[in-house]
């Protein structure tokens, strides 16, 4: 089955997005160990 080239563009973007809210999360974390310290 392969799937169209506009599917995977869409993945893509959700890819980035995924990522961003990943390095949003990092940045939580890390703010919350350094108010710990």
């Amino acid at each position: 089955m392969v799937s169209p080239p506009h599917s995977q563009t869409t993945n893509d973007k959700q890819q980035t997005t995924n990522n961003k809210q990943q390095t949003t999360n990092n940045k939580q974390q890390l703010n919350k160990i350094l108010d710990r310290t």
